[in-house]
């Protein structure tokens, strides 16, 4: 979706003759897009961590069912 309004607000600057205001808008916006995407993979990443991580302390603590909502994670 970020990508498509980024080249919907280039277009739209192109066609308003504002050069500068359309390649400014649009680098920002691929640049928050690619913050979204590389949050995302590192917020997946931190699941299956957490997974794995619950997945051998389980059998420690006892627990039959597993589940993320058992431990809480801190940075």
């Amino acid at each position: 979706m970020i990508p498509a309004v980024a080249a919907l607000s280039f277009c739209l600057g192109l066609a308003m003759n504002r050069v500068l205001l359309d390649v400014a808008a649009s680098l920002l916006l691929l640049i928050a897009s690619d913050a979204v995407i590389a949050l995302g993979i590192r917020d997946h990443r931190r699941g299956e961590n957490m997974d794995n991580t619950l997945e051998a302390v389980a059998p420690m603590l006892g627990v039959r069912r597993l589940s993320r909502a058992l431990p809480r994670v801190s940075l």
